[in-house]
């Protein structure tokens, strides 16, 4: 089978590779050289150097709701990255900031329900069959009935 070359070159860029202006002027130089040797192409980054690993820690520090420290982390590494660029962050990177915020708030809720009702009332389902016999799935056998002895 013979493939036919494609008009199209996707660069994909991650971590360090996105992370300075120094980096995105590179990025920049390539593309456009390629682009002068008449490829089309298609620009594909991931997350800067250490947001990944900040997004896991997000998702542990919201567990145990002290999710503020890594959030603010991770929005001003982005904001020092746009300064450096020359760029706003523009409204559409507010909102995703904003959601994240959200998404964290309510991991820290989901746990913190967890934590409060939902563990505990398994424990009681299964402690309320050892501790009250016969009021749960286990049926008790009604008790026998004994003549007293009349005085």
């Amino acid at each position: 089978m013979t493939r036919t070359p494609s008009a199209w070159i996707v660069m994909k860029f991650g971590g360090t590779s996105v992370s300075t202006l120094a980096n995105w002027t590179n990025i920049a130089r390539v593309a456009a050289e390629r682009c002068a040797g008449g490829a089309r192409v298609l620009i594909v980054h991931s997350a800067v150097t250490g947001i990944t690993d900040r997004l896991e820690r997000l998702l542990d520090a919201a567990i145990g709701q002290a999710q503020e420290e890594e959030l603010r982390a991770i929005e001003e590494r982005h904001r020092r990255l746009a300064a450096e660029l020359g760029v706003a962050l523009g409204d559409d990177v507010e909102r995703h900031l904003a959601e994240l915020r959200e998404i964290a708030a309510g991991i820290a809720l989901a746990a913190f329900v967890m934590a409060m009702f939902f563990s505990p009332s398994l424990t009681a389902l299964i402690g309320n069959r050892v501790w009250w016999p016969g009021h749960a799935d286990r049926k008790r056998e009604p008790e026998p009935v004994t003549e007293s002895a009349q005085p």
